[in-house]
């Protein structure tokens, strides 16, 4: 949360609503982000996961080391896509 950050993700409301609690904007606590590269290759994007929370304690536990590593290989599948090739058409 001390990290500035696009605040559009903020907007983007999570599963159903609680009973008896509107669905309020819930701010960002937790982030973490890795590049989407081919081996040796340039930027392609990036991805994040965050956890949201009305503060950094109901957001849920910190990313580990392990979520990070996961989040590397996801973003090395990602970086082999058909549709992240250059050139390729969405």
């Amino acid at each position: 949360m001390r990290v500035k950050h696009v605040s559009l993700f903020e907007a983007v409301k999570l599963g159903a609503e609680e009973e008896g609690r509107s669905q309020e904007q819930m701010p960002i606590q937790k982030i973490m982000s890795v590049p989407v590269a081919p081996p040796g290759g340039n930027v392609m994007g990036v991805v994040q996961v965050s956890r949201k929370g009305l503060d950094a304690t109901l957001a849920g536990a910190d990313f580990t080391g392990e979520d990070l590593k996961q989040l590397e290989q996801a973003a090395e599948i990602l970086a082999r896509m058909p549709f992240m090739q250059e050139g390729a058409e969405i």
